[in-house]
C-alpha cells in the first residue's frame, strides 16, 4: 500500500485510480495483467479488503494533511 500513497502525497492525483503508472487500477480490473493479483489480494482478505484498506489509508493521509 505504501507505494500507492506516493502520487497522492506528491499531489499528482486526488484518486488512486487516476495515476496511470500505479498498479492500483490493475488490482481493481477484471482484465488479465502481469501482476499476481490473487496472491496479493489474499493478504487483504480479497478485493473488498484491498479497497477498504486503501480507502482507510487515504482517509488517514487526509486527516494528517499529508495529501497535497
Amino acid at each position: 500500500m505504501y507505494i500507492h500513497q506516493n502520487p497522492l502525497r506528491a499531489g499528482l492525483v486526488t484518486n488512486l485510480k487516476d495515476y496511470k503508472y500505479s498498479s492500483y487500477p490493475a488490482y481493481l480490473s477484471t482484465k488479465n495483467t502481469m501482476i499476481k493479483k490473487d496472491e496479493v489480494l489474499v493478504w487483504f482478505g480479497g478485493l473488498d479488503g484491498f479497497i477498504t484498506d486503501h480507502k482507510a489509508m487515504v482517509a488517514e493521509l487526509s486527516v494528517n494533511h499529508e495529501i497535497r
